[in-house]
C-alpha cells in the first residue's frame, strides 16, 4: 500500500512535466536566417490570379491557391484584375451556392500583391 502511495505521485509528476507548450519555429531562408517574407504575411495565403475569359461574366477572375484550391472572389478589386498576378490572400468562405461549379465562393478580407 505505501509503494503505490509513492508510485502514483511520482507518475503524475512525470506526466505533467512532459507536456508543454511548444511555439511554433521561425521559417528560415537558407541565405538569410528568419524569413521576413513569411512574417509580414501571417494568416494569409500564396496564390495567383487566374482569368478565364471564355468563362461567363460572373465566373471569369479567380484565386489559384498553392496548394491547388480554386477560389470565387465575391469581391475582386479592380487593381487585382491582371492574369497571373502573384499574391498573398486572407479570405472567408461564404454561405451561398457558388456561381462557379469547380470554385469556393469567398470574401476578400486582405489581399496584397507578392512583395509589397
Amino acid at each position: 500500500m505505501n509503494l503505490i502511495k509513492i508510485i502514483i505521485p511520482v507518475i503524475l509528476v512525470a506526466f505533467f512535466s512532459s507536456c508543454r507548450v511548444r511555439n511554433k519555429p521561425a521559417t528560415h531562408n537558407e541565405n538569410q536566417g528568419i524569413d521576413t517574407e513569411q512574417s509580414d504575411y501571417e494568416g494569409l495565403e500564396k496564390g495567383m490570379i487566374s482569368h478565364r475569359p471564355e468563362n461567363i461574366e460572373a465566373c471569369r477572375w479567380f484565386i489559384l491557391l498553392e496548394d491547388g484550391r480554386l477560389l470565387e472572389p465575391i469581391d475582386l478589386p479592380e487593381e487585382f484584375k491582371k492574369d497571373s498576378l502573384n499574391i498573398w490572400v486572407g479570405y472567408m468562405v461564404q454561405k451561398r451556392p457558388s456561381r462557379c461549379l469547380e470554385a469556393m465562393p469567398v470574401g476578400i478580407s486582405e489581399i496584397r500583391k507578392k512583395g509589397d
